[in-house]
């Protein structure tokens, strides 16, 4: 699946689109992580978000089957959602092994 831009678009307003529907929804940086229904039940997709200049703010989504190479889904979505990919959830869990304490300094902010 490509990318999704909207021209004029703040990073909020492609927050709120790609939260449409979840859920629950977590952002970490520019992954907005969500709990989705799907046909074969709940799954978890990231909505990688970007600026492109010309059209602001847009996102490209990909659900966990896909192994989308980012790891900072939040630990509790693990445990809500059955597994699609055994190999992406052991990186989640290495991430947040590696960067849990430092991570949950900087949200508090």
């Amino acid at each position: 699946m490509g990318w999704d831009f909207t021209k004029d678009a703040t990073k909020e307003d492609i927050v709120r689109e790609a939260s449409a529907g979840a859920i629950e929804t977590k952002l970490i940086g520019n992954c907005l992580w969500s709990i989705r229904n799907g046909a074969d039940g709940k799954y978890i997709r990231l909505a990688l978000i970007r600026s492109q200049r010309g059209f602001e703010y847009g996102y490209k989504s990909m659900c966990e089957s896909m192994h989308p190479f980012y790891y900072s889904c939040p630990l509790k979505f693990l445990d809500a959602v059955p597994a699609a990919n055994l190999e992406w959830r052991e990186g989640v869990k290495r991430y947040w092994a590696r960067n849990g304490a430092a991570v949950s300094i900087n949200e508090r902010r």
